[in-house]
């Protein structure tokens, strides 16, 4: 298994126990911006890559080092058991939060799609309404 710069940078980051937005703050760079390098989504730039360095205290060639042996658990392995656990939590937590905004987002869909359906009631009220006055317009037209 290879591992991206943004992978490397992902890793070493949790094994500090660094949440991402604390890392991109200390970085100072957008935290979507750090998301997309940790997902490979985009390159660091030269001046992010030495940001992320000093924010994580590593040389850059630690970012850009293939680690398939899993030596970097050996060579930047400071995380104690309480700090994997407290990972752990965060993980839960984040996952918590995440299944408590689909909630709020189905409650969502759900009133809006209930305001849509009597708005779609109240045009057809007003098409109604408008047919009517138009008949009855004509009516007069026709009577005078």
């Amino acid at each position: 298994m290879t591992f991206t710069v943004g992978q490397n940078i992902r890793l070493i980051r949790m094994m500090r126990g660094k949440k991402q937005k604390e890392m991109a703050k200390e970085a100072q760079i957008p935290p979507k911006r750090l998301g997309e390098i940790e997902n490979g989504l985009r390159d660091a730039n030269p001046s992010e890559v030495q940001s992320l360095t000093a924010a994580l205290n590593v040389p850059a060639q630690v970012l850009e080092k293939n680690w398939s042996d899993g030596s970097i658990f050996n060579n930047f392995h400071n995380t104690s058991e309480e700090q994997y656990t407290n990972i752990a939590h965060q993980t839960n937590a984040n996952r918590e939060l995440l299944e408590e905004y689909i909630t709020e987002l189905k409650q969502d869909k759900a009133a809006l799609r209930a305001e849509l359906q009597l708005l779609r009631q109240e045009n057809a009220r007003l098409l109604q309404s408008e047919a009517a006055m138009q008949a009855e317009l004509r009516l007069m037209k026709a009577s005078k």
